[in-house]
């Protein structure tokens, strides 16, 4: 039985005193989904949680469940109150179909009442953004992602980096192309085009984390770069011989965590009643395992359950250099 873990906690020592000490949150929610925290300012990636089943996907509309969202919210602001900022890796379904609710506030906050609702910004891509058009409030507070150019957070630092996507369904890319801005409201899976494809570099306290949440590169796109945790997707991986070579290898993390890997065919995961995560058929999740410890030893690999998290504590000096994530 594959080894999942609902939390792991981490520590990162840094420089000696005066010391700063942060705790740093990264909760996988499912799919490609991230929520990031350090209690002060917190981040989406990919947030979806409305699974649908394959036959539904087929035959009808996909529907946005609104409960599921209020829920999965209610949950992850507990850590830190709203975030403030979403960042959507590409317009497919299963990365940007719930953002809409996502973004917009929830928060059942006695003192927020009388004023006016806040609608979180939204990072993406102009696929993206013609989507999130078709809801006005949410559309005005989108912002275009520009390829390496850095965006300030609070204490986080995010860059994306223009990527591919990976050949998951049977060897093929689902989907590619556009949501255009004369295209009507996309309500079926084929209607969320592909759009450009973005990884996202994520600092904050001297440590680096890395979501790389579709199963393709652009080959040297981390040349030069390093990372601490990567938050690496699955799915389509087998299709490409290069992608651990240009991902864990370029990268050099001392973490690696498998995303994008459940059946978000299935109905999630639920820690309470499921013993274990529904996995996607084609993923072979056992094997990348094993081929990661085979080839990166000194790369420690966790797995997580869906809405697992990973902890850590980082006690940094005023020079601001650190080292690396360790037990």
């Amino acid at each position: 039985m594959l080894p999942y873990k609902n939390s792991v906690h981490l520590t990162t020592k840094g420089n000696p005193v005066p010391r700063i000490r942060k705790t740093i949150r990264a909760i996988w929610t499912g799919t490609a989904g991230l929520f990031l925290t350090d209690a002060k300012t917190s981040l989406y990636v990919d947030p979806f949680v409305s699974y649908q089943s394959m036959f539904g996907i087929i035959t009808g509309k996909l529907r946005i469940h609104n409960t599921a969202i209020e829920n999965t919210i209610a949950q992850l602001i507990h850590h830190s109150g709203n975030p403030d900022g979403i960042f959507i890796s590409h317009s497919h379904y299963d990365h940007i179909l719930d953002v809409p609710v996502f973004a917009d506030d929830w928060e059942k906050d006695e003192r927020k009442k009388g004023r006016k609702k806040d609608i979180i910004p939204v990072y993406g891509s102009d696929s993206a953004g013609n989507y999130l058009w078709h809801f006005p409030e949410i559309s005005k507070k989108f912002q275009l992602l520009q390829s390496e150019k850095e965006i300030s957070l609070g204490n986080w630092k995010i860059t994306g980096l223009e990527s591919e996507h990976g050949k998951a369904v049977l060897g093929r890319i689902a989907y590619a192309g556009e949501i255009t801005k004369k295209s009507p409201r996309p309500v079926r899976a084929r209607d969320f085009r592909m759009g450009k494809i973005y990884s996202f570099m994520m600092q904050i306290s001297g440590v680096t984390i890395v979501h790389h949440g579709s199963a393709g590169f652009r080959k040297g796109m981390y040349d030069g770069k390093r990372a601490d945790i990567l938050f690496l997707g699955v799915a389509g991986w087998k299709y490409s011989r290069e992608y651990l070579a240009e991902t864990i290898g370029m990268l050099q993390p001392k973490v690696v965590v498998p995303i994008h890997f459940d059946n978000f065919f299935h109905k999630r995961f639920q820690p309470e009643t499921d013993k274990k995560p529904q996995i996607l058929w084609d993923v072979s999740l056992e094997k990348f395992m094993r081929k990661v410890e085979r080839e990166y030893p000194q790369t420690r690999l966790i797995l997580l359950e869906p809405g697992g998290s990973i902890i850590w504590n980082h006690t940094a000096g005023k020079t601001g250099k650190k080292k690396s994530p360790a037990d």
